[in-house]
């Protein structure tokens, strides 16, 4: 995977939908949404094994949507703010900027 500040936007927000797709990641999201936790306490909302939730913060680091906090030996996690913004505007931009065109007038499928 390419670094995050070496990605165009459309890359950026598709490795952060990628990372968002799975179910027990979105329930990570929701329990550090407003709070500063630890993987133990994470581990409390979401039924899964101390490795997987391991994973699944690694694929959430990586694309950005969460952050690491030291606190000693250890760290803490928190949902990175400026990527919820980043989605939002990315969102916003594209349905303000780009008109969609119906399937049936796409220019692919018009002979």
């Amino acid at each position: 995977m390419k670094a995050l500040d070496k990605m165009s936007d459309d890359e950026r927000f598709m490795e952060m939908m990628r990372a968002l797709s799975d179910p027990n990641r979105l329930t990570i999201m929701r329990t550090l949404k407003g709070n500063r936790m630890c993987s133990c306490q994470i581990l409390r909302h979401v039924d899964v094994s101390q490795p997987t939730l391991s994973h699944h913060m690694s694929t959430l680091l990586e694309a950005g949507l969460v952050r690491t906090i030291p606190t000693g030996r250890w760290y803490d996690y928190e949902v990175d703010e400026g990527a919820l913004e980043f989605m939002k505007s990315y969102i916003d931009e594209r349905l303000r900027s780009r008109p969609l065109v119906p399937v049936h007038m796409h220019p692919t499928s018009i002979s």
